[in-house]
């Protein structure tokens, strides 16, 4: 991203976006005379004519938002720059040239921008997908991706790179446009510090990554390519990375994870990232993603419907992994250890099936009511190895793990739970930050009876006599392997993919928990 000198103005063609209490852009210049006149709170009179003037003249667009002075909190900052989003991709031909007033803060500057870039549309499954037919593929194109796959400086290749470089580039995946946010300018008063353009740049970025791992389909985004990516953050942004195979996978008891993964011909894949931050402070905090990476839902068998979207049930593992890369890149004062459990549920003479009883890395027992409970299980064993392998302090998962949460509270807000005060608190500023609702439902010890088995320590589902509250007693599922370690869950099932635009994100992966994740780290370690 490129910070333009004033002098460097007049030297592009550009748009120009002045934040005041200015109405739309009309096309007539005496019109634009009179709103000037009339609606100039944030700016004079003479400054919003100048701006007027210059955009005109280049031949470039202008676009005026309202800015409401007395209320400019993150999601109405969102609602606006969605909107412009939208205005911006579909008639500029122009790089985007950003005015703020004196007014807002570094703070608010920064919200501002990032969401504008956290509403663009960055994946477009024809030019954005690691996965090219190429029969599908015009001549030039293919010339591309073979350009695209070819080892790269550092000597990595594949899709990886590929999803990384992307991110890294702020790519505009927008049809046939070939525009990029690299040049964006952020033309201001007072210039945006480089430490919040740093902390911009690598926020959208690792969001724009939690996308685009989401948005692969499970055929190129296994495991092991899942893998890769970390051990690629790693080299990039300075994280500890380990990867554990299925034999030591074995070797660490992680039997339930083994369990649900054995179904599948592609092999599981535990990955740890450890960034520490704060060397100073003996604290560590856990962060815990599932990694589905594609569920069928076993012989539990999912419909049609109902399995067309599960490419994406490991995006609670995509918001870790990234969570962690932005938590590097800002050089945050922090210490934390993102951990998966990336493996896939799927049917085969080797699955597990419904009323079997496994084994776990924490020595409990488990009935299996349903193969398509297999989320909790994958848990169950990462926060027991968060536990007692990393020696966790805190430990918050984040998983899309019931259709209950959509029923109760939609595609809208998080359903959380914790059993810790400090960590709900943590989260309660994050999401306020973010602009990531979140909604705390009952966490209440009797939830917990209706996990209760007669075969088992535990079973993986309610069942029928249990059927409601199923998001919050997958929550006491996973809640059972922690031991005593303060305990935060989140269930992204209903906010982490949509079929249509909001003013939060654009069609397909929203990202959600990435910035979230980041900030509860940071809160969590503020002094």
């Amino acid at each position: 991203m490129h910070l333009f000198a004033k002098k460097e103005i007049d030297q592009s063609k550009a748009l120009a976006v002045v934040f005041s209490e200015l109405g739309d852009l009309d096309n007539a210049a005496q019109e634009i005379k009179e709103k000037a006149e009339r609606d100039s709170e944030l700016f004079t009179k003479d400054e919003c004519m100048q701006y007027y003037r210059q955009a005109l003249a280049e031949g470039g667009d202008l676009y005026l938002l309202r800015l409401d002075p007395e209320d400019r909190s993150h999601r109405k900052l969102q609602k606006t720059f969605h909107a412009l989003a939208n205005a911006f991709t579909k008639n500029s031909a122009a790089d985007l040239q950003f005015s703020f007033p004196a007014a807002l803060s570094d703070e608010q500057k920064l919200q501002c921008l990032k969401a504008f870039l956290l509403a663009l549309p960055v994946y477009n499954p024809y030019s954005g997908s690691g996965f090219k037919p190429e029969k599908d593929l015009k001549s030039e194109d293919k010339e591309d991706v073979k350009a695209e796959t070819e080892v790269t400086a550092a000597g990595e290749a594949g899709l990886a790179a590929q999803l990384l470089e992307r991110a890294r580039k702020l790519e505009l995946a927008n049809g046939n446009s070939e525009k990029t946010l690299k040049n964006i300018a952020l033309i201001q008063e007072t210039e945006l510090s480089g430490d919040k353009l740093n902390e911009l740049q690598a926020l959208v970025s690792s969001v724009y990554l939690g996308r685009e791992l989401v948005n692969e389909r499970a055929n190129v985004m296994t495991p092991t390519e899942l893998a890769a990516v970390a051990e690629l953050i790693g080299k990039q942004s300075n994280v500890e990375v380990e990867i554990f195979e299925p034999d030591a996978i074995k070797e660490l008891g992680m039997k339930a994870f083994l369990e649900v993964a054995k179904g599948s011909d592609e092999e599981a894949r535990l990955i740890v990232l450890r960034y520490r931050g704060k060397p100073d402070s003996d604290k560590t905090l856990a962060l815990v993603g599932k990694g589905m990476m594609y569920d069928s839902g076993g012989y539990a068998l999912k419909t049609t419907q109902g399995m067309f979207s599960m490419f994406g049930d490991m995006a609670g593992s995509a918001a870790v992994i990234s969570a962690i890369r932005a938590l590097a890149e800002t050089k945050a004062e922090v210490n934390v250890t993102a951990i998966v459990a990336a493996c896939e549920n799927m049917v085969s003479g080797r699955a597990y099936r419904n009323g079997d009883i496994i084994g776990s890395m924490s020595g409990k027992t488990i009935e299996i009511f349903s193969t398509d409970a297999e989320g909790r299980l994958t848990l169950a064993d990462a926060v027991t190895y968060a536990s007692q392998k990393e020696h966790a302090d805190y430990i918050v998962d984040i998983a899309t793990l019931t259709g209950a949460v959509v029923v109760a509270l939609g595609d809208l807000m998080t359903g959380a739970m914790s059993d810790d005060e400090e960590l709900w608190s943590a989260l309660s500023l994050a999401s306020e930050k973010s602009g990531d609702l979140v909604w705390r439902l009952p966490f209440h010890e009797e939830y917990a009876e209706l996990n209760k088995s007669d075969r088992a320590d535990i079973k993986n589902s309610g069942g029928p006599a249990g059927r409601g509250a199923g998001t919050i007693t997958a929550g006491h599922f996973v809640r059972a392997f922690t031991g005593n370690t303060p305990f935060l869950h989140l269930d992204i099932a209903g906010t982490s993919y949509s079929g249509s635009a909001t003013d939060r994100k654009p069609i397909g992966a929203s990202g959600i928990g990435v910035e979230l994740l980041y900030n509860l780290s940071k809160e969590m370690f503020r002094e």
